[in-house]
């Protein structure tokens, strides 16, 4: 079977022959083991083909629970200093370096603020919760292949001051190294016994954006170039519907504010900064007044950006990351069901800066305004496709988009906890991946949905 890839946006693709001799090698088991010049012999190859620049960086093993182990990888794509990408496989072994044979598998894609571990496999950098509570790990103890990336931006240091080379991070470049992503892990299913079978294709917030990207690149390629089987977006709207232009307008003008700071050469979003920031003087200072905030404690200020996260970003009027509990004065003294020290070090591992173009053209989608090609063939989609949101997210503000798809096979879930009149208290955002009740209100539908398609 022939894959390609490229690391254009769209048109034509160049071959991808000198990746896939990067796969040959790539997370294979004696890779682990293998001797310098073993690598070194593949990535001759790789230059000597159409792609020059391309080189494996590193490769690493870890055991996360039971016989589940984590590969991470760091493959370059070009000369830039934040030109390479993060990929990520978790899956149960038969012995050391053996991964299972599986029919089972999906690329999952992370959302703001986040790397593909402080997303899916949290319980890397934290000892709060059983190791085994993150759902990379949860469909991987299940036979699932769970594959990941971590776009360009995750590499950029938090001391950074020079953000030049994140200008052309948007959607286009997120596209071509995903699909570049989901070429390589083709091959290496197949170098590992699974087959070099299409994968399930999911992303979580902007990552299921991005999702809804690649697949509307595929739409218009020929079926020899496609990696996506089948897709499943957590908890974003691509578009809102026509009765939800309050909420379009409020995402129009998030653009139009960050539109006018990237004009100005502010190419980096340091979001991912103040939720570092907020976190680190809850864990150091909890009482102590804080900076943010002026009038509350640095515990409360990180409830409130958790539990009341549309004060500081309203997608929707009760957007929230997790469903808190409040006092009488309405401050949120607590989570319902998140562990609260686990999802704080979501923000202790934030990165601090990513690419101010890949949300902007997340809000343009969602604004419909300026015209993007990146959500032109959603009609022509036809791949099996689910749809999970959160009541306390972006509810049913995310139900449009798979509406816009031209899939006979389309289901959608609402995780919902409250009645309506309550999300402001439902569960969140964030609840869908750490949260303790997850693996039954939302993993294990997830799970279904890939055991199925």
């Amino acid at each position: 079977m022939s894959l390609t890839t490229s690391h254009g946006s769209f048109g034509p693709r160049r071959p991808g022959s000198a990746v896939l001799s990067l796969l040959s090698v790539m997370l294979v088991p004696p890779l682990v083991e293998a001797s310098e010049r073993h690598m070194e012999d593949a990535i001759q190859e790789m230059r000597a083909g159409d792609f020059p620049a391309v080189q494996l960086e590193s490769v690493t093993r870890t055991p996360v629970v039971g016989d589940v182990v984590h590969y991470e990888a760091v493959v370059r794509l070009g000369a830039g200093p934040y030109d390479k990408i993060g990929l990520h496989r978790v899956v149960r072994e038969t012995q050391p370096r053996s991964p299972i044979h599986t029919q089972h598998s999906v690329m999952l894609l992370h959302g703001d603020v986040s790397t593909f571990e402080t997303s899916f496999l949290l319980t890397a950098h934290s000892n709060a919760v059983p190791a085994g509570h993150a759902v990379a790990a949860y469909l991987a103890q299940h036979g699932v292949d769970v594959w990941g990336v971590d776009r360009r931006w995750t590499f950029v240091p938090d001391a950074a001051v020079d953000f030049t080379p994140l200008a052309n991070m948007g959607f286009a470049v997120a596209v071509d190294d995903t699909r570049t992503a989901m070429a390589i892990a083709r091959r290496v299913r197949h170098r590992t016994g699974s087959g070099p079978g299409r994968l399930t294709l999911g992303g979580w917030s902007r990552g299921a954006e991005i999702s809804y990207a690649v697949a509307n690149d595929e739409a218009v390629r020929p079926p020899i170039q496609r990696h996506v089987k089948a897709l499943m977006p957590v908890d974003v709207p691509i578009r809102y519907a026509p009765e939800d232009q309050a909420w379009r307008q409020a995402v129009c003008n998030s653009y139009n504010n960050s539109k006018l700071q990237y004009d100005a050469g502010a190419y980096a979003d340091s979001s991912g900064a103040l939720a570092k920031t907020a976190a680190t003087l809850d864990v150091s200072m909890p009482a102590g007044p804080s900076p943010i905030i002026p009038g509350l404690t640095n515990h409360q200020v990180v409830l409130v950006l958790l539990t009341q996260s549309y004060v500081l970003a309203d997608p929707v009027p009760w957007f929230h990351f997790a469903a808190g509990t409040f006092d009488m004065f309405g401050l949120p003294n607590g989570l319902q069901y998140s562990n609260y020290e686990y999802i704080r070090t979501w923000f202790l591992q934030a990165p601090a800066h990513q690419a101010r173009l890949e949300t902007l053209d997340g809000y343009a989608l969602v604004c419909e305004s300026p015209a993007l090609p990146f959500d032109d063939n959603l009609h022509l989609v036809t791949v099996p496709t689910f749809y999970l949101g959160a009541a306390g997210g972006f509810s049913i503000g995310g139900l449009y988009g798979p509406t816009l798809l031209g899939s006979s096979d389309v289901t959608t879930h609402v995780v919902q906890l409250h009645p309506d009149t309550d999300k402001l208290v439902d569960f969140g955002h964030a609840d869908l991946m750490y949260a303790g009740n997850a693996p039954a209100l939302a993993w294990q539908r997830l799970l279904s949905f890939i055991y199925t398609h």
